[in-house]
């Protein structure tokens, strides 16, 4: 049967819950069974994009995020064909040979010039039962192991095909069904992502963040996005600071998680608080960060203005020194203490 427009709410084609799933800063995801799939029984996520004001120069309504979003499943789509057509698997198939520490596409519109709401949504596989990895209840040891695997297995896919995802936090990994006892771990919200469709990320602009260079969840910007003169504003970098790489930062940010589930820890208010961004919070930020990573030093601190001094009453953490933070904050497994403090 055919279906007449692509409008998610107003076509027919969704049924649709009455209750959100959840909501983003410009998005609504809701639980709907669309009546044109193979399946029509099958429930799936829809997440709805709420249209923006048209941009003067391309006309367009959707926001860039939203679009780079789109883009990344794009590519993520290409390249679970192209390793579905290796393999031997039909066409129609392909989403057999997708990643699966990623959410899966199943559809999308994006009518880019229209102001409706429901013009632009992307279908996504449904996670029932999930939790977002900073939600989960005491997570034992042994599963803590499991997810950082998966995260890290996830993030060499990524990387090995030149995507960075640029917004690893806690609450874009999800937890869902286990398998043999372990969780599944998958990465949601693609919307940060850099890849070959996009030069760089275009999420919110940076004025709307608060200060130059940062982009995604407070408590997991990497050292170089919290500073005022970092090489994230400049893609070709200078003799201090290197070209900023988004892939390093998605590293960056799974430590932090990596943490945070080991420890119970929260990552904006308990390792990396920012509360607003004054000169004088990225500077006490940059303190904590300076703790473990040794960045930025004495030439960086002078170049962004920060006092003389700042960092001098700190030292860097040895392998030992941060292995007895981690045991303070109740981590006891010696092969977790091993890998979160390298």
């Amino acid at each position: 049967m055919a279906f007449k427009g692509h409008n998610a709410l107003a076509s027919g084609r969704f049924d649709i819950a009455a209750r959100p799933l959840g909501a983003g800063g410009h998005s609504t995801v809701f639980k709907a069974k669309d009546k044109a799939y193979t399946d029509p029984s099958r429930s799936f996520a829809l997440k709805v994009y709420d249209p923006q004001q048209p941009d003067e120069a391309a006309g367009s309504t959707v926001h860039p995020s939203d679009m780079n979003e789109m883009l990344a499943f794009d590519l993520l789509q290409s390249i679970a064909e192209t390793k579905a057509i290796a393999s031997g698997i039909p066409p129609g198939f392909y989403r057999r040979a997708w990643h699966p520490n990623v959410v899966r596409r199943y559809g999308h519109h994006m009518a880019s010039k229209s102001t409706r709401h429901g013009d632009q949504w992307l279908l996504l596989e449904l996670l029932e039962g999930a939790q977002s990895l900073g939600r989960c209840s005491e997570v034992s040891a042994f599963e803590v192991k499991a997810v950082l695997y998966e995260m890290l297995h996830m993030l060499a896919f990524l990387h090995q095909n030149d995507i960075a995802h640029g917004d690893i936090s806690s609450e874009n990994l999800v937890v869902c069904r286990k398998i043999e006892g372990l969780p599944l771990l998958e990465a949601i919200d693609f919307g940060l992502s850099v890849h070959a469709k996009t030069q760089q990320a275009m999420g919110a602009a940076e004025s709307e963040r608060g200060f130059q260079g940062a982009r995604g969840t407070p408590g997991y910007f990497t050292p170089e996005m919290t500073w005022p003169y970092a090489a994230h504003s400049d893609p070709k970098g200078s003799p201090m600071f290197q070209r900023y790489d988004e892939r390093k930062g998605d590293i960056f940010q799974a430590g932090v998680v990596a943490v945070e589930v080991a420890t119970g820890k929260n990552a904006a208010k308990d390792l990396f608080p920012l509360g607003r961004a004054t000169k004088q919070g990225v500077a006490q930020l940059s303190r904590q960060l300076f703790t473990f990573t040794g960045r930025p030093g004495n030439e960086e601190a002078a170049a962004m203005g920060f006092p003389q001094g700042l960092f001098s009453d700190i030292e860097v953490s040895s392998a030992d020194g941060i292995k007895a933070k981690l045991r303070r904050w109740g981590v006891g497994d010696e092969g977790l203490l091993d890998v979160l403090s390298k």
